[in-house]
């Protein structure tokens, strides 16, 4: 700690002091106004500002993704409301309004990176740690979009709809590279360049290396002198790298990405054998896409969009003299066709068919002595969906959207959804929003089955679905404080869930019969000046399970987001953030403690032209807390780090 603070102090004094005029081209703040009038289009699938989006939409932005050192987008999604956060020390998670089941991959959350749909095709996971592969400076905003999705997008879309919208290389306009370590033995390399080639091409492109040698680890589960005395000896080592490019010319869009993970696993899931430094996983992930928007007159437009997508897994997972080796190889392709048209200044219509391929869905087991489980299933659906906004009045929105779903190996889904947006009083918004989504069972839910661990296969699995009831209040008031305040009820019916079977000691995805959530969330943002900011965020979720008639697992019932960006000394800016949280429930029956943590960012201004610096200080007051695991882990609930803080250098030119 004395170290962090004497670093600290340096900066503050060496800052001071290079700091001979105001820098005027640093973009310090984004106005309550500006923020308010961003256009997304993640919501309806066709720009508007998030007051008029049929959603509970919130907005993160570059600013504060760099103000508040966010380093994953896990950490950053779990600064809003309604959002929380768990890391098994191999994959992060979100949960969503009292959801988030162990393991789950995050497969009940759709992620989009600018619009292209990023869940592969055998865990439908989404990314949200560092095996995203996506440096965060290089993303210009995050909108999040509450709710079911499933109407414009199709399975998965059952929580929230998160849609990465990069800088774009007119708006970027320089070379960036920046260093950075950190007291886990960290390690970053990232650099961005983004250019207006001319009046018709623009390109953007940005790399990140990251390298994570960690801290060796105790779990009291293994405090045995057979097992190492539970100390886990540099096997949370993590390392990444990721590319990703964007073209813009004149109507043509391409998008370009490829990011490898490799994470070492120190909690010895499965019982595989504790403290064993083969024990790891690595991910891939890649996708090429190339779109094309057609105008027809001022009123309509046609786009056409084309990708390919590959995801490679692999584990190695010791046990013994022995060691089980699994893979994962998806590929698949998406073709689209949107026609949007505004057919007057009171009713939008929105159009397309869809269609995606699974040209490989593989996953496989096995070992020395040869091959133990394969399973390759392919399937195709064919969509199309319709979307109309209608205006009667200047102060009145109605919106109804639906989208049919034929898949070539399971039934058809229909997925409606329905929103009433009124603008109350000039700066009142109430939104009134009803959807139904759904998630169909995955390759790995349904097919696999292992023998070291007892696990069965489940292919009559059903597709869960989810209908939503929610009223949202937007409320302006003078030119420095909003609000929003969400009433929900959640309800899903056969939700996939992993089951512990006590006759047999198996474990098998099974759908459960009703689980339900109902929560209010409270989000105040205020601005008293251009450079100081503060946000208070409460989430109250009460989530069941119906058929146990008990609480559901890993869903705390309170949740508190506070924060505060303000300038120091005209050199800094400092932002303390505080994350809240109270008990969760574990797989086990159990109960995490709840916490309260601080993180800490200073952030310079632009110094000597071209420089900027960063201290982020996580769990400042070194606060022990836990998040719940999953059934393939020994340990009920698996421990977080303590306080550590990351350094950051970066030029721009």
């Amino acid at each position: 700690m004395k170290n962090i603070l004497l670093v600290s102090v340096c900066l503050l004094i060496v800052n001071t002091v290079i700091f001979s005029q105001k820098d005027e081209h640093d973009i310090t703040s984004i106005s309550l106004d500006s923020l308010l009038n961003i256009k997304i289009s993640s919501a309806s699938k066709y720009w508007q500002k998030t007051f008029e989006a049929p959603s509970a939409v919130s907005i993160i932005s570059s600013e504060d993704i760099e103000k508040f050192g966010y380093q994953t987008l896990g950490e950053a999604l779990s600064s809003l409301c309604g959002f929380y956060f768990s890391y098994d020390r191999n994959y992060s998670y979100t949960g969503v309004r009292g959801f988030s089941r162990p393991t789950d991959y995050n497969n009940r959350i759709l992620l989009l990176l600018n619009n292209h749909a990023m869940n592969e095709n055998v865990f439908g996971s989404s990314s949200l740690g560092t095996d995203l592969g996506i440096p965060l400076s290089s993303i210009e905003r995050i909108e999040v979009v509450r709710g079911p999705g499933s109407s414009l997008y199709g399975t998965g879309a059952m929580f929230a709809v998160i849609n990465i919208i990069t800088k774009s290389g007119k708006n970027f306009d320089k070379t960036s590279f920046s260093l950075g370590a950190g007291s886990l033995r960290d390690y970053t390399a990232t650099f961005n360049y983004g250019s207006e080639i001319s009046n018709d091409l623009e390109v953007f492109f940005s790399t990140e290396y990251f390298n994570r040698k960690g801290r060796n680890l105790f779990f009291k589960e293994f405090d045995d002198p057979s097992s190492n005395s539970g100390l886990a000896v540099d096997l949370d080592k993590d390392n990444y790298i990721g590319l990703l490019t964007k073209i813009n010319y004149k109507r043509l869009q391409i998008q370009l990405k490829y990011s490898t993970r490799e994470k070492y696993i120190p909690t010895a899931p499965y019982g595989i054998s504790f403290n064993d430094k083969r024990t790891k996983t690595i991910d891939n992930i890649s996708f090429a896409e190339i779109s094309y928007t057609l105008p027809i007159d001022g009123t309509k437009q046609l786009t056409f969009l084309s990708s390919i997508d590959n995801y490679k897994y692999s584990g190695d997972y010791p046990y013994n003299s022995s060691v089980l080796y699994d893979a994962a190889d998806g590929i698949w392709t998406n073709l689209n066709a949107q026609f949007d048209w505004e057919v007057s200044s009171s009713y939008h219509l929105i159009t397309g068919i869809e269609y995606k391929g699974s040209i490989k869905s593989e996953y496989k087991t096995w070992d020395e002595a040869g091959e133990i489980f394969k399973t390759n299933t392919l399937s195709s659906v064919k969509s199309i969906y319709l979307q109309n906004e209608f205006q009667p009045l200047s102060n009145l929105s109605l919106m109804a959207s639906v989208r049919y779903d034929d898949y070539s190996n399971k039934s058809a889904l229909f997925s409606p959804r329905g929103a009433v947006v009124f603008n109350f009083l000039d700066n009142t918004t109430l939104k009134l929003i009803y959807g139904s989504s759904y998630r169909t069972p995955n390759t790995y839910e349904l097919y696999y089955k292992d023998i070291p661990t007892n696990f069965k296969p489940n292919p009559y699995l059903t597709s869960e679905k989810i209908t939503t009831l929610e009223f949202v209040a937007e409320q302006k008031l003078f030119n420095n404080f909003y609000g929003i305040f969400s009433l929900y009820n959640y309800k899903v019916n056969n939700l996939i869930d992993q089951n512990f079977d006590i006759t047999d000691s198996s474990l098998q995805f099974i759908n459960y019969s009703k689980v339900s959530t109902t929560g209010f969330e409270v989000d105040l943002n205020y601005h008293p000046s251009e450079n100081i900011k503060t946000f208070f965020r409460y989430s109250y979720q009460y989530a069941i399970d119906n058929e146990l008639k008990s609480n559901l697992s890993n869903s705390p019932k309170h949740l508190l987001r506070a924060g505060i960006v303000f300038p120091l000394l005209n050199t800094f800016y400092c932002a303390p953030e505080l994350f809240y949280e109270s008990s969760r429930l574990t797989v086990y029956g159990t109960k995490t403690r709840e916490f309260l943590l601080m993180n800490f960012t200073l952030t310079t201004k632009t110094f000597l032209n071209y420089l900027k610096a960063s201290l982020s200080i996580k769990n400042l007051f070194n606060i022990t807390y836990e998040y719940p695991g999953g059934f393939e882990h020994t340990q009920h609930s698996i421990v977080q780090d303590p306080r550590s803080f990351f350094f950051k250098i970066q030029i721009n030119y």
